[in-house]
This record gives structure tokens, C-alpha cells and sequence, in this order.
């Protein structure tokens, strides 16, 4: 019996000081200090010279089950992952993952699978994942570890339920992530999104979300309809609102402008909610 104790204790001590090697790695490398963090790679047998991607891992804002204790999704999140990836490296804190997952190569298919599993996974287990670039190396590890970071803020807002969300999928919300509200311009595209969220939220409409999709569509009404899964009628008939509600002569506007005023108040719609 004392044999069998001293050889848990020494497990777990083994198993500790295997875990804060890892989280040193993490920290290391998010302060930028390459030369450290590939130190701490090395003691935790993490290659990091081969193809890789960061996972960033939260809970879902509006996740369906949210009774769920953080300590225990993390633990399912993590032994999942490992299954598919099982030379994955994880950081465990009180309120988020961070992860390396290693790739066989730097083609599409490879990252494709990857977020289809952490996607699949997320959407389960009411999870937000974001998805760092296709890297390899640490000299780059900081700027992937923010790209992760930031795609899970921005899934915030666009996969509130749970999802996976790919930084390099973002398009114009990269450009966004770390303005504050104060600093976007106050113009007539900023009131315009305002009056159709404020009209959202009174009739239970689905203005900004036509008219981020139609925009993304550029201007294609039969895309956005099936984008959308409704008419195509009723595309139009939302246009026609939108334009009531706004003043707004979508031909004649700067689209570009519009888009980014409506990118923006989504994610402060989400960050406050958070708050």
C-alpha cells in the first residue's frame, strides 16, 4: 500500500510538472520570448519547428447548457481534441484554453479537418474556438496566439450558441477586433446600424443580419436568400424595410463604410452583453 501511494504521488508530481512546463511555454511564447519558449518546447517534447495552428477555447455566450462547471467542459474539450490529436499540447485556466495542435503539412485539407473537428466539437460541448493561421516555428508563435485569441472574441458575436471560427475567415472583423466603440467614426452609417438594431430588437426582425449577408454577397439578393434559407422575396421586402428604417439608397452608399459600421456594432453588441 505505501508503494502503490508513493508511485501516485510521484505520478502526480510527474503529471504537475509536466502541466506548468506546458503553461510556461504558453506564457513564454504569448510575451514574445522566443528563445524561452522554444526552451520549454523542448521539456515538454512540443515540436514546434513542424506545421501548427492555436486554438483559443471559452464558453459559448449563449451556450444551450451552460450548467455545466468550467473546470469540467475544459476537461472534456481537451480529452476530445486529444483523441484526434493526440501530439496536441493544452494550457488549462479558470476561464479559457489555449492549445497548439500539430499538423502533417501546411496544405488546406490539413487546417480544413481541424476546424471541422473543433467545430463540431465546440457546437457540442457549447464552446467558442477560435483558430490561429497555418505556422511554423516560435518566432511567430505571439502573432498566432493573438490571431487565436482575437477569432474567438469575434466568434463571440458571430457563433454565440458554439462554433469554431478561423482567423483567416474573418475577413473586415480582423481590421475591427481592437477598436473601441468611442474611436469609430459617429456618422450616418453608425445611426443607420443603431436604428436597425433598435427596430431588431422591438420586432423581433432580422435587418442587420440581411444586410451584413447582403453586403458579404455584394449585393446578390439569390445568394443572400439562400444564405439565409428564406425567399428571395423576402430578401427584397427586407431591403425595402431597411430603407424605410434608414433613408439609406444602398446603390448610391458607400457599402464599404456601411459594412464596417455594421461589423462594429456587432461585436460591441456582444461585448456588452458580456460585461
Amino acid at each position: 500500500n505505501q508503494t502503490a501511494v508513493g508511485l501516485m504521488k510521484a505520478e502526480l508530481i510527474e503529471r504537475l510538472t509536466a502541466e506548468n512546463i506546458v503553461k510556461d511555454m504558453f506564457d513564454a511564447l504569448a510575451a514574445g520570448s522566443i528563445e524561452a519558449g522554444q526552451v520549454k518546447a523542448s521539456q515538454a517534447r512540443c515540436d514546434l519547428s513542424g506545421h501548427h495552428l492555436f486554438l483559443h477555447v471559452e464558453r459559448a455566450p449563449r451556450a444551450v447548457d451552460d450548467a455545466a462547471r468550467w473546470p469540467e467542459l475544459a476537461a472534456r474539450f481537451e480529452a476530445r481534441l486529444r483523441r484526434a490529436y493526440a501530439r496536441a499540447f493544452f494550457d488549462s485556466r479558470h476561464d479559457r484554453v489555449r492549445a497548439v495542435a500539430p499538423l502533417p503539412s501546411a496544405n488546406g485539407a490539413a487546417a480544413k479537418t481541424l476546424r471541422e473537428t473543433a467545430d463540431s466539437l465546440a457546437r457540442e460541448e457549447g464552446l467558442i474556438i477560435g483558430l490561429s493561421d497555418v505556422d511554423r516555428g516560435a518566432a511567430s508563435a505571439r502573432r498566432r496566439m493573438r490571431e487565436a485569441a482575437d477569432a474567438a472574441r469575434i466568434g463571440r458575436s458571430l457563433v454565440a450558441g458554439g462554433g469554431a471560427v478561423a482567423y483567416e475567415q474573418l475577413g473586415a472583423y480582423r481590421y475591427l477586433v481592437h477598436m473601441e466603440r468611442d474611436e469609430a467614426p459617429r456618422d450616418r452609417y453608425r445611426a443607420a446600424v443603431e436604428k436597425l438594431a433598435d427596430y431588431d430588437h422591438r420586432h423581433g426582425a432580422h435587418l442587420v443580419e440581411t444586410l451584413e449577408r447582403f453586403l458579404a454577397d455584394r449585393g446578390s439578393v439569390s445568394a443572400s436568400a439562400r444564405a439565409l434559407y428564406v425567399h428571395p422575396n423576402t430578401v427584397r421586402q427586407r431591403l425595402e424595410r431597411i430603407r424605410r428604417v434608414t433613408e439609406l439608397d444602398l446603390p448610391k452608399e458607400d457599402l464599404l463604410s456601411l459594412e464596417l459600421a455594421l461589423k462594429l456594432a456587432r461585436l460591441h453588441d456582444d461585448r456588452a452583453e458580456a460585461e
